[in-house]
């Protein structure tokens, strides 16, 4: 890096000596006559804006004028700082014309476009020096819509921005956090000013951004970000179902919903928080839901969100998919032990949308475990106090049906010992990650 920093100061010392501080010669064309040439100052006028750096860095400002004519190019130089905060400099053996264009880049100190601007229809006359003043507006897109702060139902909505003059192309970004660490889509090289994904974002907050790209393909600044609601999300995780389904137990069929009863298990449905061996001599508590199923069952989502992780786990040839809730991207939630899985990192699953099917337990029965993981707090929660009001009751119903089935069709009245659970099929609320 000291290498390099040194080399282009070194660079720069060297065309300053050859070209003079603010004075750029092009080559005189061939046959074209002394006096048939003229000059060029240009001054660039930055707005009374500071502009931003992107990280720290010791590299210098950089300001570029390329000057062309009839879309072909003339020649280009480094403009010079001068004591007014603007930027000028000098072009000569200009042939005569009325149609130069001027344009200039301003480069911050970690080589991001801060600032544009461009003058048309120049007219240098034979042994006289024209000035083009030059006004540098900040390369920043200006969001239109959706507002920030509003709240839409679209759950597919259209971007748009204000476009700026000197840009190539736009990128935009959209995710659900402000860091954008957990991204809905990120598109590059958009000619126009308005997008649409094309996929469904789900309810809950969106945040998002533009910056464009000059003829130079450099990039500029960062939008402001803004950020707005799908469905009248409120940023509440809510949970909508269970990942499979609870049902009353039917002795003709030995179903009850997705399980299958069967003697010689000691239960099909793990509670949250229940104490089992760790394999090391202790105990542990259990921080999913955990079901045994038929392994032609079929696993689901049970919030919005969109996958982030997706693991194939070798030890038991089964996959393992994490989930950031669009609503709050501080919660994720677990799918773990997917076969045939039917998503992939970076999909949005919603309520009830098929996730795979249970992997292997014993060759029988399959296994599959939902968590709900509270990353700021660190802990996993149980899903039922996030249950959706509208299902809530009947959800807990279900469950409470299924234990109370399952100690009737073993004998044992002990197995769940529902006086001990704080939630239907919750031992304790919260458990710390081990």
């Amino acid at each position: 890096m000291i290498l390099y920093r040194w080399t282009a100061a070194i660079g720069l010392a060297v065309l300053m000596l050859r070209c003079g501080p603010t004075k750029h010669g092009s080559p005189k064309p061939d046959g074209e006559p002394a006096d048939s040439l003229g000059t060029l100052e240009v001054k660039a006028i930055l707005p009374g804006t500071t502009f931003p750096r992107v990280s720290a860095s010791n590299r210098m400002d950089t300001t570029l004028c390329e000057i062309s004519r009839g879309g072909s190019f003339v020649t280009a130089g480094m403009l010079v700082p001068q004591p007014d905060l603007g930027y000028s400099g000098v072009f000569t053996q200009l042939p005569v014309a009325e149609d130069y264009i001027a344009a200039v880049f301003f480069w911050n100190q970690d080589g991001v476009t801060a600032a544009f601007g461009e003058k048309t229809g120049i007219r240098i006359e034979a042994g006289k020096r024209s000035t083009a003043i030059i006004d540098l507006a900040s390369f920043k897109p200006r969001l239109i819509e959706p507002a920030d702060a509003s709240v839409v139902s679209d759950a597919n909505p259209s971007f748009r921005w204000d476009p700026i003059q000197g840009a190539a192309c736009y990128l935009l970004q959209a995710a659900m956090d402000s860091s954008f660490q957990f991204q809905y889509f990120s598109c590059e090289g958009l000619t126009g000013c308005e997008y649409t994904h094309g996929v469904s974002l789900g309810p809950g907050s969106v945040f998002w951004r533009v910056a464009a790209r000059d003829r130079k393909g450099r990039a500029g600044l960062w939008s402001g970000t803004w950020n707005f609601s799908i469905g009248g999300g409120t940023g509440n995780f809510i949970v909508q179902g269970l990942g499979i389904r609870f049902g009353p137990y039917d002795p003709a069929t030995q179903k009850a919903g997705d399980f299958m009863f069967l003697q010689g298990y000691t239960r099909l449905f793990w509670e949250f928080g229940l104490s089992v061996g760790d394999g090391q001599g202790g105990l542990k508590q259990l921080p999913d839901f955990g079901y045994l199923l038929p392994m032609d069952a079929w696993v689901t989502a049970v919030a919005y969100g969109r996958i982030v992780r997706a693991v194939y786990q070798e030890e038991t040839q089964d996959w393992e998919f994490t989930a950031v809730s669009t609503a709050d991207p501080g919660i994720q939630v677990g799918y773990d032990h997917l076969v045939e899985p039917r998503i992939r990192d970076g999909d949005i699953v919603a309520p009830g949308d098929t996730l795979g099917r249970p992997g292997i337990w014993d060759g029988v029965l399959g296994r599959v475990e939902v968590t709900i993981h509270d990353v700021p707090s660190g802990v996993f929660r149980c899903p039922i106090p996030y249950l959706d009001p509208a299902v809530s009751d009947s959800l807990a119903g279900l469950i409470l049906g299924h234990m109370q089935d399952w100690e009737t069709f073993t004998g044992d009245t002990s197995v769940y010992q529902q006086d001990k659970q704080l939630y239907p099929g919750c031992r304790v609320e919260s458990i710390v990650v081990y």
